[in-house]
């Protein structure tokens, strides 16, 4: 008899494919709801903060306080759903089930060489957006629009903090979720194909309201979830998908803030 007509004989190993995709919803789901939750409380205290204080005398002060507090929460919640995701996969990813963590998720570094060629693909492809934002302008500043527009309407203190978040906080945590934890859970249940095409679909609603009303936006996370799919794939590691999103990002913040100067 097989483990296959009767499920009272599947093995451990059976057992782990068969919930590695539940296991990878259940971890984006908490990913997702711990991030809006821990934004929406910081918004309102923050808020009811500001009010409270009566430091702010003018509509427009009172305004750019209300961005900055929007903008630090989206940081802090960023944080702490990060680290809801990893205690989650520890449980899940841990042992003899998936392997080691964080090892059997493919958290590797790669070559200097795969480094290399994904770092200028990521900054090619962060050329070319730019590019594709100035002949298409939306809403957003340059169309690049979603998480740098922070860069680049702020300064000081505050532009510095949002920078380490998206050019180095940002695409650690996203690879190590997406490309990481996500395609390693549902390639045990559905195989690599589909584990690739669910990542980059989850990837894409991740960013789908901040990408909503710029083109050039929507192209790059496609882009970049292909991409960075690809030096995953290619290379059996994590690294090289890191280094194109870092460098992507880093580029594009650069130029986002240099076109809007200009223009």
């Amino acid at each position: 008899m097989s483990s296959e007509n009767h499920p009272a004989l599947m093995t451990n190993s059976d057992t782990a494919k068969s919930s590695g995709a539940w296991h990878a919803f259940i971890i984006i789901i908490c990913f997702w709801i711990s991030q809006k939750l821990t934004l929406y409380i910081i918004l309102v205290l923050g808020g009811i903060i500001t009010e409270l204080s009566g430091t702010s005398s003018s509509p427009e002060t009172l305004e750019i306080e209300f961005q900055r507090i929007n903008y630090l929460a989206h940081c802090v919640s960023y944080m702490i759903a990060a680290l809801t995701v990893v205690t989650i996969t520890k449980r899940f990813v841990g042992g003899d089930t998936f392997g080691s963590f964080p090892e059997g998720i493919g958290w590797a570094l790669g070559t200097r060489f795969q480094l290399f060629l994904a770092s200028i693909t990521g900054g090619l492809l962060a050329i070319g957006i730019t590019l594709l934002s100035i002949a298409f302008p939306s809403e957003n500043l340059v169309g690049v629009g979603g998480n740098f527009d922070p860069m680049v309407n702020n300064g000081g203190g505050f532009r510095i903090m949002w920078a380490i978040m998206v050019i180095a906080f940002f695409p650690i945590f996203e690879e190590f979720l997406y490309r990481g934890v996500l395609f390693f859970l549902i390639e045990k249940s559905w195989g690599r194909q589909m584990a690739g095409i669910t990542a980059s679909i989850l990837f894409f609603l991740q960013h789908f309201f901040k990408i909503i009303n710029s083109f050039s936006a929507f192209v790059a996370i496609i882009l970049l979830s292909i991409l960075t799919l690809a030096f995953r794939l290619k290379t059996q590691s994590l690294g090289p998908s890191i280094a194109l999103h870092m460098t992507y990002n880093m580029l594009i913040s650069f130029l986002s803030f240099l076109v809007h100067k200009i223009i």
